[in-house]
């Protein structure tokens, strides 16, 4: 094919996870995908993947509706996940904050994205290093070819509501949609 051609050959990690551009679409992956999904966990299978699908830059446009001010915010940017470690993706996000017309300000953030048996659990980090569990997601469902993880965390008295959906073409990510929905005394 022509990506053995151009010396294009998908990463394997020491856990199986396959590392893919998202560029890369084998023919047939499709319904390899399924026949490998039907043999064990669906769950399990769609966090495999799905884990080895964010390897890579991603432009991302976050929106900010603050309910209790009926405002809304945006940030802009590049999230690039990176493999620090076999069962380890870094998280980094660099954006710019528009926090009111015309005036903007750099934002950054850095996760720990870790593989488990179901899903994927994001820890905080802080100074570089790990810090403590943010959300600990678990695929629950499926719409067409998007996959769907949910999660809540509280933290004090506010509630993190998170859901993480990605579209999966065969073992490479189209599309990823972060949703978190926060209720707390100050927060909504």
């Amino acid at each position: 094919t022509l990506s053995l051609q151009c010396g294009l050959y998908p990463t394997i990690t020491k856990k199986g996870i396959p590392v893919l551009p998202n560029f890369y679409h084998p023919d047939g992956s499709m319904d390899s995908l399924q026949s490998y999904k039907e043999k064990s966990s669906k769950s399990q299978n769609v966090a495999h993947v799905a884990f080895g699908a964010l390897v890579g830059s991603w432009k991302f446009e976050r929106v900010i509706h603050d309910f209790l001010t009926t405002s809304t915010k945006t940030v802009t940017g590049t999230i690039r996940f990176s493999f620090r470690g076999d069962d380890t993706l870094l998280y980094h996000e660099e954006g710019m904050f528009e926090i009111k017309p015309g005036t903007m300000i750099d934002v950054f953030r850095q996760y720990e994205y870790t593989h488990t048996n179901d899903g994927i659990d994001i820890h905080f980090v802080e100074q570089g290093e790990r810090a403590h569990l943010f959300l600990s997601l678990a695929f629950d469902s499926q719409r067409g070819k998007t996959w769907v993880a949910t999660s809540d965390h509280l933290c004090i008295q506010d509630l993190y509501k998170g859901k993480f959906e990605i579209t999966l073409d065969g073992v490479s990510a189209s599309s990823i949609k972060i949703t978190y929905r926060v209720n707390g005394p100050q927060k909504n």
